[in-house]
């Protein structure tokens, strides 16, 4: 997932990098969440991010509006990123939390 760029970016045949907010609104990505937290078939969301540069705190509350948008209020959501020399975390949330590992 990209968050800065205008429009999807193609690196090979079988991967694509998509906008943050369009992912976001994937059927595929609804479904899977809907069905997992209905069913009890997840006990937390973990998200792992390959970089946010700053701690962004307006992009980690889409994500975490978006979702909790499908799951609830109170299903736990960790997100995770790395590829910064600086250790950073927040809680978002009553049942969210960013942590970022440094390097």
């Amino acid at each position: 997932l990209i968050e800065d760029e205008e429009e999807d970016l193609r690196l090979s045949n079988s991967l694509v990098h998509k906008r943050i907010e369009e992912t976001l609104k994937e059927s595929w990505l609804h479904e899977l969440l809907k069905r997992g937290s209905n069913d009890d078939e997840f006990d937390m969301i973990l998200i792992l991010a390959s970089q946010i540069n700053n701690v962004q705190t307006s992009i980690l509350m889409t994500i975490v509006h978006r979702i909790r948008e499908v799951v609830g209020k109170t299903m736990p959501i960790q997100i995770i990123t790395g590829g910064n020399s600086e250790k950073a975390s927040l809680l978002l949330d009553k049942h969210s939390y960013f942590v970022r590992s440094g390097e």
